[in-house]
Order: C-alpha cells, then structure tokens, then sequence
C-alpha cells in the first residue's frame, strides 16, 4: 500500500508529512516492506506517525519513537510493537535505552527531530553506526538547514546540507589520490564545532549511496567493501575505434599530493574568520548579512564600506586641514621671529655708527 492511502485512511493520532515524502519512502522503503523491520523515529510530535509504520511494514518487529518533549510520554498505543522514549536522542543514557529495545541493529531510521545542524550531524554519527548493514538513515526537514534560526544558511560552513554534501565525497574516496588521508578529514570543522565522537566515524566507510530530494537525504548503508567501484567489466570484442587491451582491469586513483586543490581543504570559514579581523567590515556584514539575498545585501556591503572610506577620508582631510594650518601658523611665527631679529640688529647695527645716539 502506498503511504498515501495510509494518510488518506488512517484515523486516530495525528502525523503530517509533505507529500513529496510520502513518495520518497513508499519508493525506499519498498524493499523492507514485508521484512521483520526495527524502525527509529527521532521528533514523534503526536505520534501518529508510528501508527502509520506499524501498518506500512505489517510484519515489523519493533517501532520506537523518541521525543524531547515531555508530552509525549502521554502517548499509548493498543500495537505492542510500538514504544515510546522520552529524552534527547544524542544523550548517552537515552541512546543506551534505544540500544536496549531493539536488541540488535536499526533497519530503518528517520530523524524528524529539533532540525537544528547541530542534533542532525551528532545524530547522524550517533546512530548510523546501529543501523543494519542493509539499512537505510533518512533526515527530514532539510529546509530548515537554508535558515539561520536552525543554525544554518546556504553559505554556512557548518550546517547539516554542507555536511550531507561533504559525506557525497566519501563516497568516492577510494579516488582522492591521497594516501593516508583518512574520511574524517574532511569533517574536522564539525568535529571540533559539535564535539563529535570521532571514534564512531569509521563506519563513514559503510556509506553506499547517498539520495538528495527536496528538503530529504536517504543514506543507504552497506558493509564496508561493497560501495568500492570494483573490477572492470568488458563485453564484446571489437575494437574498431579505441584499443582497450592495456587499460587497467582495476581502479585506481592518480596522485594528487601535488595538487592544491586535493591537500587544501575549502573552509568556507577562514574567509568568515578573514573578514572577522576588521571590525568596521565585521559590522557592515552583520548590519547588512551579507551572505543572504546576494544582489541586494552586496549592494548594502559595498554602500557600508564606502560610507567608511568616505568617513576615513573625512577624518584624513580634516587631519590634512590641521596639518596646513599649523605650518601656516609655524610660519607666520617664524616670520614673525625674523623680523624681530632683523629690528635688533638694525638698532645694534645704528649704535656702532659715528654721532648715534644713546
């Protein structure tokens, strides 16, 4: 059944999906369908969405939904598969309840919690290492990673979509050309920024395919080895336009040591940090955010910095204007000074000269 009839048909507790994602899961999920699925849903709200897993995949074993907000403890269901916890997902105490009830891995996870980048990336390195080899890690909302108010923007180098684009690049790892360089180079920023358990990250190894829809990402997950490119495959035997005979059978990457674009990594930051030095464009970029709405906040930008440059060289010309006043001044003493020197020598001059008087 498709997830839209389910929301068409279900009554009791209440669930609200956009219907972009009703089409996204019920084509993700089909492969889980008839499977014994444990099922993890971060942000329940009223909990209605539980109800709807539990008739989605009839032979699931388990559906538990975590919420921070206390209300939710209120929540019964007649269907024992279905339990709630209440918490922060990203505690310790919380995850280790979580481990608890499904007693083995997560097949499915769908985090629909605070959205804010933050909760998204440690989730993410929380529990991507408890879902199944075969599973699958979905993050909702990713609207809100576009906004400030959820610690995000497009340009954020910290938010949850620069983190999710980064992890499209882990991908293909087996590419860099850089021996040594492990993943987790890539996310030292948001290690450092979100207090990341790094000793969790290898499983960034198991990623096998990564789906970007509107506002939706759907991580699949695999055992590590079975996302490499593998062995070359031929079919037929002319080769009328390209001899293929000396291509290499296997991968494998070009040096990239020497290039800068491989062994510098883009932190979008620095140039943040840059700017942050000087505190007159610091606070033209706050007063005009800069970094939103290009055309008319660049137009804002380069206005503040001209009103400053205009400023600066007010002040330059006023400090010029006093600079020539005290030289004119300077001079006039001066002249001022020669002549009284002059009338003295003159009047000495006049007393050396026969019949001067005294």
């Amino acid at each position: 059944m498709h997830l839209n009839e389910l929301y068409d048909t279900t009554e009791g507790k209440r669930s609200d999906k956009w219907s972009i994602y009703l089409d996204i899961y019920s084509e993700a999920f089909k492969g889980f369908k008839n499977k014994d699925v444990n099922l993890l849903e971060i942000g329940i709200q009223n909990g209605g969405s539980l109800e709807i897993w539990s008739r989605f995949f009839n032979n699931g074993k388990r559906f538990i939904g975590c919420d921070i907000n206390e209300k939710c403890s209120s929540l019964s269901y007649d269907d024992q598969r279905i339990s709630v916890i209440i918490g922060d997902a990203n505690s310790i105490s919380v995850k280790e309840n979580i481990q608890k009830l499904f007693d083995g891995q997560i097949n499915i996870l769908i985090d629909d919690g605070s959205h804010t980048s933050g909760d998204i990336i440690k989730a993410f390195f929380n529990y991507f290492p408890l879902i199944s080899d075969d599973g699958i890690y979905v993050i909702e909302d990713l609207h809100c990673s576009y906004w400030e108010e959820f610690d995000g923007g497009l340009y954020n180098p910290h938010s949850s979509m620069t983190f999710l684009k980064l992890l499209a690049d882990v991908i293909n790892f087996e590419h860099w050309g850089l021996p040594g360089v492990i993943p987790e180079k890539l996310f030292s920023e948001f290690i450092d920024k979100y207090s990341l358990d790094v000793e969790s990250s290898h499983v960034l190894s198991n990623i096998y395919s990564i789906s970007f829809y509107n506002s939706v990402c759907v991580i699949y997950k695999c055992r590590t080895g079975e996302n490499a490119i593998g062995r070359r495959v031929f079919s037929g035997a002319d080769e009328d336009v390209v001899d293929l005979s000396a291509v290499s059978k296997i991968s494998y990457a070009l040096d990239q040591q020497a290039n800068t674009w491989s062994t510098k990594p883009y932190m979008a930051s620095d140039i943040i940090n840059k700017f942050n030095e000087f505190p007159f464009i610091r606070r033209i970029c706050k007063e005009a955010d800069c970094f939103n709405n290009e055309d008319k906040k660049l137009m804002s930008f380069i206005s503040g910095i001209n009103d400053e440059i205009n400023k600066y060289e007010m002040e330059n010309s006023s400090l010029k204007k006093e600079i020539i006043d005290s030289l004119a001044l300077n001079q006039h003493l001066q002249d001022e000074l020669d002549r009284i020197r002059a009338n003295k020598f003159i009047r000495f001059i006049l007393k050396l000269l026969p019949g001067s008087f005294k």
